[in-house]
């Protein structure tokens, strides 16, 4: 097994960061949706350009492996409650999966917010694999609700990680 790749705040208004950041997002995306069973063509994350990167306001974290991304986790603050962190992106490329990039990745987001702070997370309630990484890291549901996504009902969990 390779070293775990290092850790780098990114910059995504840098365009050629962006068309990166970007890339990565899509083969993440693309992978998520076929996992709820979404036709990519339908998946809303799918449709973001890279100016939405450029301009969203995130804070970005890369993991690195040279000069190459391979893993990238976005924070900002939470649309319910400012007080409260929201990790609004988590992607690691699948051919790079299964190396613990997901888990150093969000690790580090949780320190960027402060171990005082709460975190949230918004997912489908069918990503196992993202439902799994969440609650090893200490995360609760605190939400349930459903919603169409790529022409069918499905269902959404917004996870909390309280201080402590």
């Amino acid at each position: 097994m390779s070293p775990l790749p290092h850790l780098a705040p990114l910059d995504a208004q840098d365009a050629a960061l962006a068309t990166e950041l970007h890339a990565l997002l899509q083969q993440a995306y693309t992978q998520e949706a076929l996992l709820l069973g979404v036709d990519p063509a339908q998946f809303p994350p799918l449709q973001h350009p890279v100016h939405a990167l450029q301009t969203g306001g995130e804070d970005w974290i890369g993991a690195w492996e040279e000069s190459r991304l391979v893993g990238a986790v976005s924070l900002h603050a939470d649309a319910d409650d400012e007080a409260v962190g929201c990790i609004g992106a988590l992607g690691v490329l699948p051919c790079e999966q299964r190396r613990g990039v997901a888990t150093l990745l969000l690790h580090a987001a949780l320190s960027r917010q402060g171990l005082g702070r709460p975190v949230s997370v918004r997912l489908a309630h069918a990503n196992a694999p993202a439902l799994a990484l969440f609650a090893q890291a200490g995360f609760k549901e605190w939400q349930r609700w459903s919603e169409p996504l790529g022409g069918q009902r499905q269902r959404f969990v917004k996870l909390l990680r309280r201080p402590g």
